[in-house]
């Protein structure tokens, strides 16, 4: 997505691809009891410098077999509330800014890359 007009909502979704959810330049994407699974990365958003940063908000959803559960690039935002993450090889790279609330790390391979999320008290 590169328009910055588009703003997709997924709600209730599954989503079974090895591309999940990809969000560049002024992308504001809202997932809401979501599933991806079995994706290379399930949420990759990046910003690439331009204003407003790109941002994902995840709220209720599994993110499970995957490569890279989600990844958060420099410029770029991602808020998750009980969101679990399961089975990844590695839940999140976070180089750009993350805010958390309620999440559940399950039988990832790795740890997570970058900095940890800010706690939030809602969402």
């Amino acid at each position: 997505m590169t328009n910055p007009s588009e703003s997709p909502r997924f709600n209730q979704s599954e989503i079974c691809s090895s591309t999940g959810i990809n969000g560049a330049r002024q992308a504001n994407i809202a997932l809401e009891n979501v599933t991806i699974v079995n994706a290379g990365t399930g949420v990759a958003i990046s910003s690439g410098g331009f204003a407003p940063a790109s941002e994902v908000n995840i709220d209720h959803g599994l993110i499970a077999m995957s490569g890279l559960g989600v990844q958060v690039n420099g410029g770029a935002v991602a808020r998750m509330n009980d969101v679990m993450f399961s089975a990844n090889l590695k839940a999140l790279d976070n180089q750009g800014a993350c805010q958390s609330l309620n999440n559940k790390l399950v039988g990832n391979v790795n740890g997570n890359t970058g900095g940890a999320c800010t706690p939030i008290s809602g969402f």
